[in-house]
């Protein structure tokens, strides 16, 4: 396999390692399923023309599946994933680049935004030009910025809130995979304010056992993106924040402690709502 230069999620992984499993029980199930639904997802876009965006923490999405898709093209060479992932790219380069003035689009789409750029690291070798440099200019000039609620909104911590720190931290994610390679000379600025947000919320938002106060609908959507960044920081030889931040590290037992027993979802808590099992911390 192609040596591994990622700065995403597949960073400082045995790639060889990673594509056995994909045939090896109990992870080919796992795997069967990811891919199965990726291609599904496609189908239907491409029978129906639409765009759904469903989003949370009043952040858009309308990349389903993207990186699903990106890391079959990796250990596979798939190309038909590899064309799902690019037209992700073009989604959001109709709303920055090319048609702004025509999109509705009433919410900030930065997990897309994270979400095409981890796909994107996972298929640097293969995307074409165009579709790269539009990548590039959208993380430039777009993807590192927070404009809903501003890098400087300390205050808005005091109670955890969730919109303050997920957009920010999706936008360390970008500036981690590809800040350096767009030419933005502060993308380590972004990266480091995104860890600021991360220890804000955990701060703020938890309690010392890292249960949240806004309840398990909303806590857990940005302890979720929290504990990917942490590790894809960890992957880069960045900060550790699992040990820098105690709340964070304790997460996992959170996790356990709220399960329902047969594994369905979590307990709503404070607020209602059920969040199922889907997310990296599982």
């Amino acid at each position: 396999m192609k040596t591994n230069t990622s700065r995403g999620l597949l960073a400082g992984l045995d790639l060889d390692n990673l594509k056995k499993r994909t045939t090896t029980p109990p992870y080919k199930e796992y795997w069967d399923n990811l891919t199965r639904r990726w291609r599904e997802v496609a189908a239907w876009e491409a029978e129906t023309g639409r765009i759904v965006n469903i989003g949370s923490c009043a952040g858009g999405q309308i990349t389903w599946l993207v990186r699903e898709a990106a890391l079959e093209y990796r250990l596979n060479g798939n190309k038909d994933a590899l064309n799902y992932v690019g037209k992700q790219i073009d989604k959001l380069a109709d709303i920055f680049l090319y048609r702004p003035e025509d999109q509705k689009q009433r919410v900030h789409p930065y997990w897309s935004e994270m979400h095409v750029c981890l796909a994107a690291d996972m298929c640097r070798e293969g995307l074409d030009a165009k579709r790269r440099n539009d990548l590039l200019r959208m993380v430039r000039d777009h993807f590192m910025k927070a404009p809903f609620i501003g890098w400087g909104s300390g205050y808005r911590y005091l109670a955890g809130h969730n919109m303050a720190q997920t957009e920010q931290a999706c936008a360390g994610v970008c500036a981690l995979a590809w800040g350096e390679e767009s030419g933005r000379s502060d993308w380590k600025t972004v990266v480091n304010q995104a860890i600021e947000s991360c220890r804000l919320y955990c701060r703020y938002g938890l309690d010392r056992q890292g249960f949240g106060f806004e309840g398990t609908m909303y806590t857990c959507v940005p302890m979720d993106l929290t504990y990917l960044f942490a590790q894809l920081l960890l992957q880069n030889g960045q900060e550790n924040l699992f040990e820098t931040i105690p709340e964070l590290k304790a997460y996992p037992d959170v996790i356990r402690n709220l399960l329902f027993p047969d594994r369905i979802g979590l307990v709503p808590i404070a607020d209602g709502g059920i969040l199922n099992p889907k997310s990296y911390a599982f």
